[in-house]
C-alpha cells in the first residue's frame, strides 16, 4: 500500500497543480481505488495523445495536400480565387466528403475504398439485423405457445 499510495499522491499533486490536494481518508480501499483511476486516467490521457498527434499528421497531410492541389491550379493558370461559385461548391464538397469518409487524400481509388468499406458495414449490419430478428420471431413464437 505504501508505495500506491506514494504514486497516488504524486499523481494527485500533479493533477490538482497549485491547489492544495483534498483530504482524503487513508485506507486501503481508498488507495486502491484512487490507484486505480490514476491508472485509467494516465492510459486515458496517452489515448488523447496518440488521438492528437495522428489528428496533427492528419492535417498535416491535408495541407501538403493542398498546397500540391495549388501547385497544379497555379501551373494551368487557375487559382481558387478564379473558380466559379459551382467550382468552389464542387471542391468544398469533395474535401468534407474526404474529411468524412477518412480518406488518406482525395484520389479516386481512395474514395472508391472508403465507400466499399461503408457498404461492406452495411451489409454486415444488414445481416446482423435479419439474424436478430429471426430469433426475435423465434422467441415471439415460443412465447406465443407457451401458457
Amino acid at each position: 500500500m505504501n508505495r500506491q499510495h506514494q504514486e497516488v499522491q504524486v499523481w494527485l499533486e500533479r493533477v490538482f497543480g497549485d491547489q492544495s490536494v483534498p483530504s482524503y481518508e487513508l485506507n486501503q480501499s481508498t488507495v486502491s481505488m484512487l490507484f486505480n483511476l490514476m491508472r485509467r486516467n494516465e492510459q486515458k490521457e496517452k489515448d488523447c495523445q496518440l488521438l492528437i498527434e495522428d489528428l496533427r499528421q492528419k492535417a498535416e497531410e491535408y495541407n501538403v495536400e493542398s498546397r500540391r492541389i495549388e501547385a497544379i491550379l497555379q501551373n494551368i493558370n487557375l487559382t481558387t480565387a478564379s473558380l466559379s461559385q459551382s467550382g468552389l461548391m464542387s471542391l468544398r464538397t469533395l474535401a468534407n466528403l474526404a474529411l468524412s469518409l477518412h480518406t488518406k487524400d482525395a484520389s479516386d481509388t481512395s474514395f472508391l475504398l472508403a465507400l466499399q468499406h461503408l457498404e461492406d458495414e452495411i451489409r454486415k449490419t444488414e445481416e446482423s439485423r435479419r439474424a436478430q430478428q429471426k430469433i426475435l420471431n423465434n422467441l415471439i413464437r415460443k412465447l406465443n405457445c407457451c401458457p
